[in-house]
């Protein structure tokens, strides 16, 4: 079962669950928003990773210096910082969802505002965090980087987007 498919299911799990204590149901969505949250930052990761395994191939590619051909291509050198650029933006986009803000679990502050509705948007934008991840990692994977850098490098935009809007919200929110 792909990831997508998965956090699904649980999230399914979740909303179908008729539970008598609001508490209790805000405690298994704040778990639930962690658990994607982590998910989506663990997906980034993998592609980070992805990444920084076609920088070092290419880079070993390239070879080294000699007196025929002392300085390397221009081009895939700049092939290459982008490439590396690219996993440092996996990196710290990983690091940004680890570190997303979720609303306290506060007692008073559930009664004053719509904790339930506003943990069922964080998921939601988590949930489309997740379908985005999942297609960037699988398209770091099934290419070479050289040729589709610009195709992905645009994929990062909906995530810096989508993780804006979340953070947003939350600052909207008492």
């Amino acid at each position: 079962m792909e990831l997508t498919e998965k956090i699904r299911v649980v999230a399914a799990a979740v909303f179908s669950s008729a539970s008598t204590d609001p508490y209790a149901t805000g405690s298994s969505m704040r778990a639930l928003d962690s658990l994607i949250r982590s998910r989506v930052a663990e997906t980034l990761a993998h592609a980070a990773a992805a990444v920084r395994t076609q920088y070092t191939d290419a880079h070993q590619a390239l070879g080294h210096p000699s007196r025929e051909n002392p300085f390397a291509d221009a081009e895939k050198l700049r092939d290459l910082e982008q490439i590396k650029r690219l996993s440092e933006q996996l990196s710290n986009l990983g690091s940004l969802v680890s570190a997303l803000p979720a609303p306290a679990n506060d007692r008073v502050w559930q009664r004053l505002r719509k904790n339930r509705s506003l943990l069922e948007l964080l998921i939601e934008y988590d949930y489309t965090l997740v379908e985005h991840a999942a297609s960037l990692e699988r398209r770091v994977q099934s290419a070479d980087l050289s040729d589709g850098l610009k195709d992905i490098l645009a994929m990062l935009d909906p995530i810096k987007h989508l993780l804006r809007e979340r953070s947003d919200l939350l600052s909207a929110v008492p």
